[in-house]
């Protein structure tokens, strides 16, 4: 009788353990991406519009900034890549570098210590010119990826190449110093293109999408959004939305803070503050 007790209480203990195992495993099966579930929702970030501009609809812009009281835009398309320069008040275009190789596609541009970075899309190459001279690139160097859109934290240039994950560069041989992987509570955030640092965060167009991401630079995690969902459309009357005339274009004027939004061969910039 003893025995039987003993043998009862050993299959208790074991029953009770492999109950508990399966708990544990269901539990974790249940949830694979608990860290992506901690990361909160980004908030929604408003803003009011100061006026617009007009932007030549012939202008596909990949790269966007605001330097020194005026916007400076890289554009792209083979035979078309060119870098302008645009009055923020009367909205005239002066045409700074347009003698580019007829198959370089331009993409993303950011300044920094006096010289201009400018990305290529499919042809690995950036480019560093001196802001004196725009006529001939300084530097050429090799990038493996395909390249979008380009800014800089005043140490690093930060580079995004249309996936998830953002790379900070060492600005004098393009060595890849950090990579930063984009993510919000949904999980990863990929598309990333044209980027504007503003404020110690990093603002990202997404592309074909309506919304501008502000991400944190040290997790990586987004911390809020803009939304330009239908506003194109209420201040132009004759846009005829396209697939390829997206939202795309961050520039940051950190002494008004202000921020000019634009978008592929789009009629109008937008002088926005954020509230």
């Amino acid at each position: 009788m003893k025995a039987n007790i003993i043998s009862l209480s050993i299959l208790s203990l074991i029953l009770v353990y492999s109950c508990q195992q399966e708990s544990n495993s269901t539990a974790n099966q249940s949830n694979p991406n608990s860290t992506e579930n901690r990361i909160p929702a980004p908030s929604p970030l408003t803003f009011q519009i100061i006026r617009t501009l007009a932007h030549d609809t012939s202008a596909f812009t990949q790269g966007f900034l605001f330097e020194n009281g005026q916007l400076i835009e890289g554009t792209g398309l083979e035979r078309h890549t060119r870098i302008n320069r645009i009055d923020t008040s009367s909205a005239k275009v002066e045409v700074l570098k347009s003698n580019y190789d007829n198959d370089i596609f331009g993409e993303g541009i950011t300044i920094l210590n006096n010289k201009l970075y400018q990305l290529t899309y499919l042809n690995n190459k950036i480019y560093t010119f001196d802001m004196d001279n725009l006529k001939q690139p300084s530097a050429t160097h090799t990038w493996q990826n395909e390249g979008w859109g380009l800014t800089h934290d005043s140490t690093s240039l930060i580079l995004s190449d249309g996936s998830s994950t953002l790379y900070y560069l060492n600005p004098e041989n393009m060595a890849i110093v950090k990579e930063l992987k984009v993510q919000d509570n949904l999980g990863s955030v990929d598309s990333l293109n044209e980027l504007e640092y503003v404020d110690d965060h990093i603002y990202a167009n997404q592309w074909g999408s309506d919304f501008i991401y502000k991400i944190d630079p040290e997790t990586g995690y987004v911390v809020g959004k803009l939304s330009f969902e239908g506003i194109l459309e209420l201040y132009d009357k004759n846009f005829q939305p396209d697939p390829e005339k997206v939202l795309n274009g961050i520039a940051w004027d950190p002494e008004n803070k202000f921020l000019f939004v634009t978008g592929k061969n789009w009629p109008l910039i937008f002088k926005i503050k954020i509230n």
